[in-house]
């Protein structure tokens, strides 16, 4: 747009004598200042013929452009690179987005591999921020760029370095990966290629058996196939007697290339004493602490215990004992091979203050004493062997170590 400006000033040629050349106006005069008046006229823009006074187009100078319209759109035809200075104070630029509408839009290039759509840069440290968006009145984060590199997406935050935290959720799941595409896995973890430093995949989950490190189901999330369970326990598909804790593999079969190699049947468990128990003064029977064997499932066992008893003073101490079993099961009959011992009789359920077997040793010597019995458990449970003084001797009854118990179920 360009403004007026006269060329040919008519009032001082009023003063001129008259034959002064100066004094005679020309027509060639009135054609310039019609013409400058005519091209001002000609760029400006009519406000009567515009509906409503809105600014639909505005052409402006190569420095600054103002630009206002109470109603309708602007449509600036800008040069190709516009700078916007940073302000003393407040924001650059602010825009307001009106109802059900974006407060920007920006159309990329139609020409492939020619459309990038927007470029910050901003921030150098922690600091800073090259993108930060919140809500409407600015009080939660939604996303934010920071610039060193950390920043956040709702409740994932991620630091410089790229270490990624997802926070554990109000409710549902942490985090739901879909299955790829047909053929492709879900998820690949890929450790470091460097020698001893290659970790894969750690989880921290789980403090007891009621919890589970790892669950691998079916696709409906119906059936088991693997869990590792907080207590260290692994279960394949769904094993009767379920989880038994760390260092177990608890599974329904084993098989080789097809080949079963056990149900279950003649596999044996065994506990060792590691260390002596003593027990001086007292007759109650209680449980050896390293005697004691969990039955996972129903069935058939049989059990030896090879247990040795002698007195820290060489003394002839009697030694009660028992086994007794914490779930249910069909009595049996025991044996005991080892002499001077009397009421040889049943296994007994849970309680240990009576005792199956009895008799008196004679301690001073060590001697070892095989007890064996045959268990039909109808239910889960633990047995243990369990064992007091005869008498309530001062110096202690000791039941060494090497003792064990073993159980080979056998239907």
């Amino acid at each position: 747009m360009s403004n007026y400006v006269q060329t040919t000033f008519f009032t001082p040629k009023d003063s001129l004598p008259v034959g002064n050349p100066a004094k005679v106006i020309y027509g060639a005069a009135y054609d310039v200042e019609f013409g400058n008046i005519s091209t001002a006229i000609a760029s400006k823009y009519d406000s009567l013929s515009l509906p409503s006074a809105a600014v639909t187009a505005l052409t402006g100078t190569a420095n600054q452009i103002i630009a206002s319209a109470s109603v309708g759109a602007i449509t600036l035809s800008l040069a190709p690179n516009v700078i916007i200075p940073a302000p003393g104070s407040g924001s650059a630029l602010t825009l307001s987005g009106a109802a059900n509408s974006y407060g920007e839009q920006i159309t990329g290039s139609a020409t492939t591999g020619q459309s990038y759509g927007v470029r910050i840069l901003a921030g150098t440290n922690s600091a800073d921020n090259a993108l930060y968006v919140t809500n409407e009145v600015n009080s939660v984060a939604f996303l934010q760029l920071s610039g060193d590199g950390h920043g956040l997406i709702g409740p994932i935050t991620w630091t410089a370095g790229g270490a990624v935290s997802i926070p554990a959720p109000t409710s549902g799941n942490s985090l739901t990966i879909s299955g790829g595409a047909a053929g492709a896995y879900s998820v690949i973890v890929q450790a470091n290629s460097g020698a001893s430093v290659s970790f894969g995949q750690q989880i921290q989950a789980g403090t007891n058996n009621a919890d589970m490190s790892f669950s691998i189901t079916n696709q409906a999330a119906s059936t088991f196939y693997f869990r590792v369970f907080g207590d260290g326990g692994i279960a394949v598909g769904a094993p009767t007697g379920g989880d038994q804790g760390i260092g177990t593999l608890n599974t329904t079969g084993l098989f080789v290339n097809g080949v079963a190699v056990s149900t279950g049947l003649g596999i044996a468990q065994k506990a060792i004493k590691v260390a002596q128990t003593s027990r001086a003064s007292t007759t109650t029977l209680a449980n050896d602490p390293d005697l004691a064997i969990a039955i996972a499932a129903a069935g058939t066992y049989v059990i030896e215990v090879l247990f040795g008893a002698y007195n820290t003073a060489g003394a002839t101490v009697g030694i009660s004992f028992n086994l007794n079993y914490s779930g249910t099961f069909t009595q049996t009959s025991s044996l005991l091979l080892a002499a001077g011992f009397t009421n040889q009789g049943n296994l007994i359920q849970t309680a240990v203050t009576t005792s199956a077997f009895s008799g008196n040793c004679n301690t001073a010597n060590g001697a070892y004493n095989v007890l064996k019995a045959t268990l039909v458990a109808t239910g889960a449970g633990t047995l243990g062997f369990a064992w007091a003084q005869v008498n309530t001797n001062p110096t202690g009854t000791i039941v060494p170590a090497g003792s064990y118990m073993t159980i080979t179920k056998i239907a």
